[in-house]
């Protein structure tokens, strides 16, 4: 395979009504990640954020906080939610703090067996679940039609994760 053979693009798919139109509510958080000089210079090399920054980002309660809070303060709104994040400590927190507010929620990553990972997907399916928390298991080949809000709550410069994640 040296080159693509038929590509659609989303907007014309958004347009024909086969993608649903997303509806962006960008939450600012005001918060500031210093890079490292090599951090930075890889940030360079790469286009990507280098895993050490990740790892911050992922483990700033008050980032992750405000997330869960803006999910709380409109859970109806939102609906069954899926929430992207980068790292599975911070998957298994934003769950703990959601459950703790009576929302049903639940976290799923490779690190689970595909047994655990299928249930929990099927409890999503069924309403018994109204949040999954996701560490890179539900992106590419992931049908999941009754998400009805995507939270990306894990950074990406990457336009292809992006439109993984938000096509969910």
């Amino acid at each position: 395979f040296e080159g693509v053979i038929y590509e659609e693009r989303v907007l014309k798919l958004i347009e024909q009504r086969y993608l649903a139109k997303p509806e962006l509510t960008p939450v600012r958080t005001d918060t500031r990640f210093q890079l490292s000089a090599s951090e930075f210079k890889d940030y360079e090399r790469f286009g990507e954020l280098p895993e050490s920054v990740i790892n911050r980002i992922a483990a700033d309660e008050a980032r992750n906080e405000l997330a869960v809070r803006t999910f709380l303060e409109s859970k109806e709104k939102w609906g069954q939610t899926l929430i992207f994040v980068a790292r599975v400590e911070q998957a298994r927190r934003m769950a703990a703090r959601l459950n703790a507010e009576n929302v049903n929620a639940a976290y799923v990553s490779g690190e689970d067996g595909y047994e655990e990972r299928k249930r929990i997907f099927q409890d999503f399916k069924l309403g018994r679940i109204q949040v999954i928390v996701n560490v890179l298991v539900a992106s590419e080949g992931t049908d999941l039609p009754g998400v009805e809000t995507v939270f990306l709550v894990r950074p990406t410069r990457s336009q292809t994760l992006f439109q993984q994640m938000v096509g969910r």
